[in-house]
């Protein structure tokens, strides 16, 4: 399926709301689950959901202007273990998801013009759904 993004609220206070669901995400390389605009916000919060096989790798990745380039943020297991700098909290260790199982993030988003977030799986054949909002 494809990304909904969904910016609202008026000039003093925007919110986004983003899902994508049913991603196919391949056991080879990193696929985008979302892509969302996060300027002039303050957090953001996503929630992951594979199916049918684990996750092997999991990326929180920024923007900082429109025309610089995707940083990794976040990408190995301690860091979603032991959450530091930016990232409040998360459930647990990203890059090991389980089939059915539900993982959450929430990421200070203060000076960050884009975040994008991409995953593996284990093996062909996983579906991701992936939600997220921000304010």
């Amino acid at each position: 399926m494809t990304q909904v993004t969904q910016p609202t609220g008026g000039w003093l206070r925007q919110i986004l709301i983003a899902e994508n669901l049913a991603v196919a995400v391949p056991a080879t390389g990193n696929t985008v689950l979302l892509i969302m605009p996060t300027l002039g916000m303050k957090n953001l919060g996503v929630e992951i959901k594979p199916t049918v096989h684990a996750l092997d790798a999991f990326i929180i990745a920024a923007r900082f202007g429109p025309n610089s380039d995707f940083v990794t943020l976040y990408s190995s297991a301690g860091q979603f273990t032991s959450p530091a700098g930016l990232l409040i909290g998360a459930s647990g260790d990203l890059t090991a998801l389980a089939a059915g199982a539900t993982g959450w993030f929430v990421l200070d988003i203060r000076g960050l013009y884009e975040v994008r977030v991409s995953a593996s799986s284990t093996t062909d054949g996983t579906l991701v759904d992936a939600y997220a909002s921000a304010s």
